[in-house]
């Protein structure tokens, strides 16, 4: 991207890993894929691949998908924190937004990126985040502890997985 968008801004939507990681799981049995059939699907415990695909992602094919989806969060907010550690260009050009404060603070988000981009908002803008509409890919009602009642035990277990990134990001440090 940067090749060819040389001044291209980057809004880095950050979400707490464990109702990140429940929504994935919950996805990942239902309608995103991605069409990559996993090689040798037999040894594993994907038939497919859902979701944007990091480097190395076929070294976890054979873990739990709680694994997996765990290793996934970790891998894309890993690749963007280490590019806003390593280039000034780049970290000039970003900006982090929480999917918890666009939930719960939607225009004021809004106002951050406009600033950000040098874009303006409109009324329709404004009026779209007042609807608050689900995304089309919502499969159950959004709750604040659905991951709780869904993955508890799951989620516990691949903590150690997430958390010191999950904590590096800001998010609590425990799933109790």
């Amino acid at each position: 991207i940067e090749k060819i968008f040389s001044n291209a801004r980057y809004i880095h939507l950050v979400r707490d890993p464990r109702p990140n990681i429940s929504s994935m799981m919950e996805a990942w049995k239902i309608y995103v894929k991605v069409g990559i059939r996993v090689p040798d699907a037999k040894n594993t415990t994907l038939s497919h691949w859902s979701y944007a695909m990091p480097p190395g992602w076929q070294s976890v094919v054979k873990k739990t998908l709680e694994e997996i989806c765990a290793w996934s969060w970790v891998e894309h907010n890993r690749y963007i924190l280490d590019k806003v550690e390593q280039s000034g260009s780049f970290r000039q050009r970003y900006l982090r937004v929480s999917y918890e404060d666009l939930l719960s603070q939607p225009q004021q988000v809004l106002g951050r990126v406009c600033a950000f981009t040098g874009l303006r908002s409109t009324q329709a803008s404004h009026d779209f985040l007042d609807e608050k509409q689900l995304s089309w890919s919502t499969v159950s009602p959004p709750s604040p502890d659905k991951w709780k009642e869904k993955h508890f035990d799951a989620i516990q277990s691949v903590e150690p997985i997430f958390l010191p990134l999950s904590q590096k990001i800001g998010y609590e440090t425990s799933c109790v």
